[in-house]
């Protein structure tokens, strides 16, 4: 393994790394990560520390040149997603499998930049409010609204999928407001998350 363990003092601040793959790295430079190693087949496990998207560039080097590279972009994620690929045969045939909640079961499946859309987005995005901890009344509001803007993306009306994005934003505008009973509300800091992530969806 390479990369975050768990510091087993509650108190410290230090983040502790591993490094048991030889040759290979992990660093942090602000909010971006860094890996790499030179062994394959390689299981990559990503987890969650937040409520917001992430994006993730592989690259296949030999030397300083790049062979091949894919990319993962503006994927929803929350403290309680695990993600995780298999690297055995280069980069471009690369699965990102998606655990909303952390139950050691995949929700979905998600191909590099070129193959994946809004559908696929909106279908995580679901799965991750699923697991936050809004009552279960406004989750399911919520939830039925991605869904419908999602099967408005399939049928390809793109306009009334963009329509329903909106709409969802303004529902979590309204129910993270002092007009909302409190057992319904948002809370403040999950709804401007979730209106980041909303912000990054692209239906075109």
């Amino acid at each position: 393994m390479a990369g975050i363990i768990e510091n087993p003092d509650p108190n410290s601040d230090f983040r502790l790394y591993e490094k048991q793959i030889p040759n290979s790295y992990y660093f942090e430079f602000g909010e971006k990560k860094y890996a790499g190693m030179d062994h394959e087949p390689t299981i990559v496990v990503l987890k969650g520390e937040d409520l917001g998207v992430f994006s993730l560039d592989i690259k296949e080097m030999l030397g300083e040149d790049i062979i091949s590279s894919t990319r993962f972009f503006d994927i929803p994620v929350s403290e309680n997603t695990t993600a995780t690929m298999q690297i055995e045969d280069g980069v471009n045939n690369i699965v990102l499998n998606i655990d909303c909640d952390s139950n050691g079961i995949s929700d979905i499946s998600i191909r590099p930049s070129e193959e994946y859309s809004a559908k696929d987005v909106l279908s995580v995005l679901a799965e991750i409010v699923r697991s936050l901890s809004m009552n279960e009344k406004t989750k399911k509001i919520l939830i039925q609204k991605i869904q419908s803007a999602k099967k408005q993306v399939e049928k390809n009306n793109l306009n009334a999928a963009n329509s329903m994005l909106e709409n969802i934003k303004h529902i979590v505008i309204v129910f993270s407001g002092n007009l909302t009973p409190a057992q319904d509300r948002i809370s403040k800091d999950e709804a401007e998350k979730l209106l980041r992530i909303l912000d990054t969806i692209k239906i075109k």
